[in-house]
């Protein structure tokens, strides 16, 4: 049995359990269920109610913000400068503004300056009771803040109901430690209630704060605001509506008032109509759920593991080791993926390395004598179709073994790495190829370059090696030298000709004395090239 039937069979099986529990949890549950959906919905009213009034705190405390980073009414609060206070901490300043009332708290917590604003529909407010000592809310109001906090609350004030917002003063520049309080006042009236009313669609009203629970009320979950308060709102059922009330408090943590909230209770009629409907729906949705569950698993799974798997099978096929397997996605499969790939990285990674380790000259780096015979063969094809120019440059260091016996081998390897360098940039050419034969012997297979143009290669050789002023003092010129033999392929010559020719060049130069390039042509003497100037021989 395939992976996609049994999937199908286990996603049948489960849908069918899981309907037929769902469908007996509903029968059962539904009255007590839709009770305590209707509590929850009423508990999330009056916690909308509360950030809906949190808003208006949040009104007053961004006015606050502007008085508070107030430059001027900072350097006020030093200076007590009375054309500042005429200007601006006057009830003619406060008249156009939604403001009630500003204080001005120095400080040491002395109340600098307190400013009503005149509603002539709702009198002057009583600020004077303020500087009465140990008055309550004058010491909740001047109370301790961090330096960028701010607290806003509600206040009653005379009998009258206020939200009020407090800041410490800052410059402009917030470089300076606070320097006193601001404190922005405003009514908590009927015009305000209306105005939440409007905006939060919600039927509420501010009433006296009740003492306590009652028989036929049971406490919602709390609801904390940094405004109004903790406290649990007592839910009362009624016949068409839910009545919530909750006690907040003031900034003297004294009772303040009750918010007293109404909610309709349609979430019970609803649910006794809609039970059958859900319940005739229950089955075909399940079944639906079954068909795209079914599919669902087929395309993220079961299809994304057969092209992985085919993948996987393509490149064990081919061998080839440098492709990766397709897929993109940053899940489980996607990981499974990504580690396949890693896999088939080290595998390609190990495959060159073998490649390389077989073709490469390990002291050198250079391609070493198989490699090189490849490439010989190589370009001699391409030759033979192209017609361009081919050269082959035969090195071997003079006199090495004197050289290895007297210095050492470590030295000798030394030396060995040092001419594979020189010889690496000399070949390093797009098409050229550096390689050492064996031993001291060395060689340099050059491309679409002019006999001239090999030579003078051959010769920059020569003298870079030279010049690397390597001790050599049973050597003739007392510095380790290379001896170079070149041959330019001719038509119709093969790769083992051209390679006999430039050997036989080399050895010649070697005869004649070492660290010189002999050209071999065909037809023509082998030529000798000692300090730059080329010889017959």
């Amino acid at each position: 049995m395939s992976l996609l039937v049994r999937l199908i069979l286990g996603v049948v099986g489960l849908i069918a359990v899981a309907a037929l529990l769902a469908s007996n949890l509903l029968q059962r549950g539904f009255g007590a269920s839709y009770a305590q959906i209707e509590r929850d919905a009423a508990q999330h009213e009056m916690q909308r109610l509360v950030s809906a009034l949190e808003i208006e705190a949040r009104s007053l405390s961004q006015l606050l913000l502007g008085w508070a980073h107030w430059s001027e009414l900072y350097a006020y609060v030093g200076t007590r400068d009375a054309a500042f206070r005429r200007d601006n901490l006057s009830p003619a300043t406060l008249a156009p503004s939604d403001l009630d009332w500003v204080l001005v708290i120095g400080a040491n917590g002395e109340l600098l300056d307190a400013v009503a604003a005149v509603r002539p529909a709702q009198g002057l407010p009583d600020l004077a009771r303020l500087k009465a000592p140990g008055d309550p809310l004058f010491a909740a109001l001047r109370g301790p803040l961090a330096a960028d906090a701010q607290h806003c609350g509600v206040a009653v004030l005379a009998g009258v109901q206020y939200l009020a917002c407090r800041m410490p003063i800052r410059d402009t520049t917030v470089m300076q430690p606070p320097r006193g309080m601001v404190v922005l006042g405003r009514r908590f009236d009927a015009r305000m209630i209306q105005r939440v009313r409007k905006e939060s669609q919600l039927d509420f009203a501010l009433a006296p704060a009740s003492n306590g629970p009652s028989a036929d009320e049971v406490a919602g979950a709390p609801i904390a605001s940094p405004v109004f308060g903790h406290a649990s709102p007592l839910i009362r059922t009624l016949p068409d509506t839910l009545e919530l009330r909750l006690n907040i408090s003031d900034l003297n943590a004294k009772p303040f008032g009750a918010l007293v909230l109404h909610v309709p209770r349609e979430i019970s009629a609803l649910g006794r109509s809609s039970l059958h409907k859900a319940q005739l729906e229950l089955l075909a949705l399940a079944m639906l759920i079954g068909v795209l569950l079914i599919f669902a698993v087929d395309r993220i799974l079961v299809y994304r593991l057969r092209r992985l798997t085919a993948d996987i099978d393509r490149i064990r096929t081919e061998k080839n080791w440098s492709l990766r397997v397709d897929e993109q996605r940053h899940d489980e499969i996607g990981r499974l993926a990504a580690h396949t790939n890693a896999l088939l990285g080290v595998i390609d990674a190990q495959v060159q390395d073998l490649e390389k380790r077989a073709t490469t000259d390990s002291l050198t780096g250079l391609a070493n004598r198989r490699a090189f015979s490849e490439r010989l063969e190589q370009a001699i094809r391409r030759q033979q179709r192209s017609g361009a120019a081919l050269a082959l440059i035969m090195l071997d260091i003079d006199a090495f073994k004197a050289f290895n016996d007297r210095y050492g081998h470590a030295a000798g390897d030394r030396a060995l790495e040092q001419v594979g360098t020189i010889l690496q940039s000399a070949g390093a050419r797009v098409g050229d190829l550096s390689a050492r034969l064996g031993g001291e012997e060395f060689a340099i297979l050059v491309e679409n370059t002019s006999p001239e143009g090999a030579l003078t290669l051959a010769q920059h050789v020569r003298l870079a090696i030279e010049a690397l002023g390597i001790a050599h003092k049973t050597a003739p010129h007392g510095r380790l030298t290379v001896s170079i033999g070149l041959a330019v392929l001719q038509h119709g010559e093969s790769g083992e000709t051209l390679y006999q020719r430039a050997d036989a060049a080399l050895y010649r130069a070697k005869e004649e004395g070492r660290n010189r390039v002999a050209v071999a042509r065909e037809g023509m003497p082998v030529l000798m090239e000692a300090g730059g100037r080329s010889v017959s021989v």
